[in-house]
């Protein structure tokens, strides 16, 4: 987002603070069920950024 001037977080930022936002019981199933798919998924660094 930063790259396009925009103030909001990154996927995994945004990701990360939907789950926050869940039940503390479903956090681990959540983060167990990320499916990733489009375009964009394929830029290098993807998946490494997902799994900090």
């Amino acid at each position: 987002p930063s790259v396009l001037g925009l103030e909001s977080g990154g996927i995994h930022v945004t990701t990360f603070n939907s789950i926050m936002k869940c039940d503390v019981d479903v956090r681990k199933d959540l983060y167990g069920n990320i499916v990733m798919s489009g375009g964009t998924t394929m830029y290098p660094g993807i998946s490494d950024r997902m799994q900090k």
